[in-house]
């Protein structure tokens, strides 16, 4: 038959011809030979031959007619075989799709596209070896017996994904479906369609798409932590501010001052653990320079070794083409330490801890935000490895598997900040049972050299000082906290709310002012745009920025020259120690954290 059996809309137009043709025939004869029969009867032997010839006749033009018909059907069933046999044979040797022929269960036989893609021979083939329950790993056999079953009973299944076995024990996602000779039950055609392209794209999307929602999670996160690493460094402040100057209006042998020295140790305690949430916002100071990898990493060595475990084996594998970062080394330190760490803690019966330095190059692709060139440091493990739930979380403040040993959770977070902060990325790879990999990309280097701190002059023995302040700060408490440590020391404080307030000052205040000690995020107007709205009124007034953010709000004009930043939260002898530093000194600009 064609591709589609009897009767088709054409057979049964066919069929109508010529049925029409044959009634019309067999009416005409009828009424014609029964006439001339009425005509010509004139005796018995007359009658006899005229029914004689009547019959003949109407037996002859049947025939023929019964003849073109079923020639003419035979033609066709012809015609559209070899169209289908044709168009069968096309698409067997296409190379488009897999065909083979199944008995029993069994594949005895098979298209080239299918045995490439499966990487069997014929001769394979014909001596049994692809039998269909071999081929199909485990998990796939629910979903092959129902395709039989649907065979059974409807001649053919719906199309379904599975995966099969090549050769060499890879595995080849496919699209399949099959169906059984008419009149054979055991007997039938399949098709295999290699979707492995496919399912790497989407498996490609739903990673990205995953990517995308651990990003967008730890982004809140992040903003989150941003905001209460800021209100806790100005309450900090207060806390430190006025318990310092309590402290200085104490005798050296007052028995209140071992009180006041417990409340700034679990200040300090407080400040590192700020910092800590700063750095997974990526909003805390850096100070990049131009660092070596490779020589990182080796002057490391010495301080990884003594973090070790003695059971835990360091090996260094540095790149000999690996070149140069612009990072703040501290905080770099600060990520590989934490990491080997970490990794060491995967390790508790021991094992072996390396350290991978290499260069790395990114094409430009739209789903992919890593276009460049970077320079690598892969800490990786034989550890007891980290499984999915975990890994979905690893990055997030606060979330640690290590209660029972006093982890905080900010280790890796900490890591994340810094790594995203510098502009690099971090890959984890981790299997359980068989160790993690940590995997930092820093971007490499373009500039020579880096301008590193100017050294100041030397500051004054004494802070005290009459010069005239403005303090701008927007939290009342701490505002206060400062022109009370300020006005202690002699200075004249002009204190504003915010910038916009600050200055509306400098215009109304005739006397001269010496220096601006402003914080830098506030609303209305901030720390920088009224520093450089009051000095093009008053030239260039020296200021203070103080901060617990990234310069990144410091980088225009209003910085450039005669301007220091203090990072919070505020120490007062800091504080005092810097504005001396700015009024003794001539026009000099530099940037100094605490």
């Amino acid at each position: 038959m064609g591709i589609s059996d009897w009767p088709n809309h054409t057979d049964r137009v066919t069929a109508k011809k010529f049925a029409s043709i044959y009634i019309i025939w067999s009416a005409l004869w009828v009424v014609g030979s029964d006439y001339v029969m009425h005509v010509a009867m004139h005796g018995p032997n007359t009658v006899w031959k005229i029914e004689s010839y009547k019959g003949l006749i109407y037996v002859l033009v049947s025939g023929f007619i019964l003849f073109m018909a079923v020639r003419e059907r035979d033609r066709k069933y012809k015609r559209e075989r070899m169209q289908t046999e044709s168009m069968l044979k096309s698409l067997r040797h296409s190379g488009l799709i897999g065909i083979y022929e199944w008995a029993d269960g069994k594949v005895i036989d098979a298209n080239s596209t299918l045995l490439e893609a499966l990487g069997y021979t014929r001769e394979e083939l014909l001596s049994g070896k692809l039998d269909r329950a071999t081929i199909t790993p485990q998990e796939f056999w629910p979903a092959d017996e129902l395709a039989d079953q649907q065979v059974a009973s409807t001649g053919k299944c719906a199309l379904y994904k599975k995966e099969v076995f090549r050769k060499d024990g890879t595995r080849l996602s496919v699209l399949v479906g099959r169906a059984r000779v008419e009149g054979d039950p055991n007997r039938g055609i399949g098709y295999a369609l290699d979707i492995s392209e496919t399912k790497q794209l989407e498996e490609r999307q739903t990673q990205l798409q995953h990517q995308l929602f651990q990003s967008e999670k730890l982004n809140a996160l992040g903003q989150l932590a941003g905001g209460i690493a800021h209100d806790f460094n100005n309450l900090l402040s207060i806390i430190i501010g006025y318990t310092s100057l309590t402290e200085s209006k104490l005798g050296a042998d007052s028995s209140v001052r071992e009180n006041t020295n417990q409340v700034l140790k679990a200040a300090d305690s407080a400040k590192n653990l700020i910092r800590k949430l700063l750095a997974f916002s990526r909003k805390q100071i850096l100070n990049p320079e131009l660092l070596n990898v490779n020589e990182l990493i080796s002057d490391l060595s010495g301080m990884l070794t003594r973090v070790l475990d003695e059971r835990v084996k360091l090996e260094l594998r540095l790149g000999p083409k690996v070149g140069n970062i612009e990072a703040d080394r501290s905080q770099i330190e600060q990520v590989i330490l934490n990491l080997v760490v970490n990794a060491r803690d995967a390790m508790p019966h021991g094992g072996m801890l390396s350290i991978d330095t290499f260069s790395a190059s990114f094409p430009q692709d739209k789903h992919s935000d890593m276009e460049g060139e970077y320079e690598a440091i892969r800490v990786s493990d034989t550890g007891i490895g980290i499984d999915d739930s975990v890994r979905l979380r690893i990055f997030e403040p606060f979330f640690t598997t290590k209660q029972d040993n006093g982890g905080t959770g900010l280790g890796l977070a900490t890591v994340y900040g810094i790594v995203k902060q510098s502009g690099g990325q971090i890959d984890l790879e981790s299997k359980l049972g068989e160790g993690s990999s940590f995997t930092i990309y820093l971007p490499k280097a373009r500039a020579l050299t880096i301008v590193g701190q100017t050294a100041g002059p030397a500051v004054s023995t004494s802070a005290a000082g009459s010069e005239t302040i403005l303090l701008i700060e927007d939290l009342t408490e701490l505002r206060e906290m400062i022109a009370t440590m300020l006005r202690s020391k002699g200075y004249n404080v002009l204190q504003a709310r915010d910038g916009a307030d600050a200055v509306a000052i400098a215009t109304s205040h005739f006397a001269p002012i010496d220096l601006i000690v402003t914080d830098v995020v506030m609303p209305k107007l901030n720390g920088p745009e009224a520093v450089r709205q009051i000095r093009t009124r008053r030239g260039g007034v020296k200021a203070i920025y103080i901060t617990g953010y990234s310069n990144q709000a410091l980088t225009g004009e209003e910085f450039s020259r005669n301007s220091i930043t203090v990072e919070k939260p505020i120490r007062p002898d800091t504080l005092l120690a810097k504005i001396r530093e700015l009024l003794d000194q001539d026009q000099t600009s530099s940037r100094i954290g605490d």
